[in-house]
């Protein structure tokens, strides 16, 4: 990971350590020093630093460290963000979050450095996938990342590619973190005869994470960029994530599509895992199936795990077979794992809250270790 040292430089001591820790909790990979104004201009290691951020008005002694000098302004229209004249003015009571996504912009473009990218040997790619809407194919997602998270110590992050995101459903804070589409941007705008994975942007200031761990990108209002990608270009999006290290498994949501797209979600995935309902249509899981089958080949089914959701507790102490959701019909695809129903409750600041006990979860453990497996 990349460390950037930072020089805070601030009269006012308590809003200057607020800040700093502030800052630390949203990137660890930040080295900050505090100073106040005096010191800073008779400190000998200022020049050492990659970024001064200074609270307040810039003294004239201040003119010798431009370049690399980041001030702090009292109103949202000082805002200030120059790369020409390296002119950068941030509001002063913005969220930590949209200070490192600022700062890592105006670090990248100051010193023209990019991530050290060393690929893991052993990331896992598992997808998600339905043939109906509802039927809770992001819950189980979301709870599978954090079982992972919490449980396995893996490095979890979790891609939907809803039409429509469901994320800020169970990530609460995410203000002031750029969006998936601008982290698009700076990926694909230098692609023409250059080696984009090379200069590939911070994911610090897009990803956010939540207590337990699990990382995704700030969800985008309106119509999830993904969607706008090819194969191949989502192909280049999801290497890129490979090749920075910094996870060792991805979740894909692909929800209830079969579109182009998604496939190419089923045919990078190591496992799939179908997500079914307990009443769900047997005729339109044979059309389902019947189509990835003829558009993949057979072989697909073998990485496929169908876990049949919010099956009820009795249902689950008669060891539910496949005809709760089947009827009487043999599946294509028989089922293999079992969820409760799940519960939840909603936090104003938190979001959705996943019941963390129960028969829910139980089935998530289980599913969890199914895909684990060799």
């Amino acid at each position: 990971m990349e460390h950037i040292t930072i020089v805070l430089v601030s009269s006012d001591q308590e809003y200057g350590k607020a800040l700093g820790l502030g800052l630390l909790h949203v990137c660890r990979s930040f080295m900050i020093r505090i100073l106040n104004p005096q010191e800073i201009l008779q400190d000998n290691e200022k020049n050492s630093s990659d970024l001064i951020i200074w609270d307040g008005e810039l003294p004239e002694e201040a003119d010798a460290m431009q370049g690399r000098m980041i001030q702090l302004v009292e109103k949202p229209s000082m805002i200030r963000m120059d790369f020409r004249k390296k002119e950068f003015c941030l509001y002063r009571y913005s969220c930590a979050q949209s200070f490192v996504s600022d700062i890592f912009e105006i670090y990248e473009n100051l010193t023209g450095r990019h991530p050290v990218n060393v690929a893991r040997p052993d990331i896992r790619i598992f997808a998600f996938t339905s043939w109906e809407g509802g039927a809770g194919c992001s819950t189980a997602a979301v709870a599978v990342g954090r079982e992972l998270c919490r449980y396995h110590q893996r490095k979890v992050l979790y891609l939907s590619l809803e039409e429509v995101e469901s994320t800020e459903n169970f990530f609460s804070s995410y203000s002031g973190a750029k969006s998936m589409g601008r982290y698009l941007y700076h990926l694909f705008h230098k692609m023409a005869g250059e080696d984009v994975i090379s200069e590939m942007p911070f994911l610090d200031g897009y990803v956010i994470r939540d207590e337990f761990g699990l990382e995704t990108f700030a969800p985008t209002r309106g119509r999830n960029p993904l969607r706008e990608l090819d194969p191949e270009e989502f192909s280049l999006f999801l290497d890129s994530l490979m090749q920075s290290g910094r996870y060792d498994t991805i979740l894909l949501d692909a929800g209830d599509s079969l579109s182009p797209l998604d496939l190419t979600c089923i045919e990078l995935a190591e496992k799939v895992c179908l997500i079914a309902s307990a009443q769900s249509s047997a005729f339109r899981e044979a059309q389902y199936m019947q189509y990835l089958i003829c558009r993949c080949s057979e072989t697909v089914l073998e990485k496929f795990v169908k876990v049949v959701n919010r099956v009820t507790e009795e249902e689950l102490l008669q060891e539910a077979s496949a005809s709760i959701v089947n009827g009487d019909e043999d599946p294509i695809l028989p089922c293999q794992l079992f969820l409760g129903k799940s519960r939840y409750f909603s936090d104003e600041k938190k979001g959705k809250r996943l019941a963390e006990e129960g028969a829910f979860q139980t089935g998530i453990a289980a599913v969890a270790e199914k895909l684990l497996e060799p």
